[in-house]
């Protein structure tokens, strides 16, 4: 159910619609940042990113993810930075694991959108822990990260890992150890043994 709904009370059999207009404002704004981030010409997007970024809004979030999946890679990588810093300001805002959710769906049924749409959530769970370190509450995505996990030669693994890392489930210790021992890749290697580093010292705590 959409958060910001209309509210309905039943007379009879007629439905009357109580104007809310502080929630019509929100859901207005919210169409706006969407249209103004994800229509237009490139120059156009690119500056509605920035005025985004400017006023710190959680109203543009969702637009701005869905700016991230754009095949123009600058578009994406503009979008994914101005959603991190967004969730820097809000990270406890409710919306954040909405679209979390929304991110990783997408990054489990479209293979061509997998690498901006990680991207874009490895920038969320980032700076969501930036401050507490507290990624419980992405756990309900551990078991779609562990699946994706098992392509170990995709050039979006790292940011799997480091998800893994930063939400903290102990779920994710035995397959990355699987992967460190089958992997060659120093680098992710290394990024393996920071992910576990960090899963372990929780577990300790």
């Amino acid at each position: 159910m959409p958060r910001f709904m209309t509210a309905r009370k039943t007379v009879g059999t007629t439905t009357n619609v109580t104007r809310n207009p502080l929630i019509e404002r929100i859901t207005s704004s919210r169409a706006k940042w969407d249209k103004k981030i994800n229509e237009g010409g490139e120059e156009k997007r690119l500056n509605a990113i920035e005025r985004a970024l400017q006023f710190n809004s959680i109203d543009a979030l969702k637009a701005l993810a869905k700016a991230a999946l754009n095949k123009n890679s600058e578009d994406a990588n503009y979008a994914a930075k101005a959603v991190e810093k967004i969730v820097k300001v809000h990270p406890t805002h409710p919306e954040i694991l909405e679209i979390a959710s929304m991110l990783l769906r997408i990054a489990q049924k479209e293979k061509k959108q997998r690498f901006n749409a990680l991207y874009c959530y490895d920038s969320i769970v980032f700076a969501s822990t930036l401050v507490s370190e507290d990624g419980s509450k992405f756990k309900q995505h551990v078991p779609a990260l562990l699946k994706l996990l098992k392509e170990e030669n995709a050039n979006w693994i790292d940011f799997v890992v480091y998800c893994l890392g930063r939400i903290g489930d102990k779920r994710a210790i035995v397959p990355l150890q699987k992967l460190f021992d089958k992997t060659e890749d120093v680098t992710l290697k290394c990024q393996i043994e920071e992910a576990l580093e960090k899963l372990n010292r929780k577990r300790m705590g």
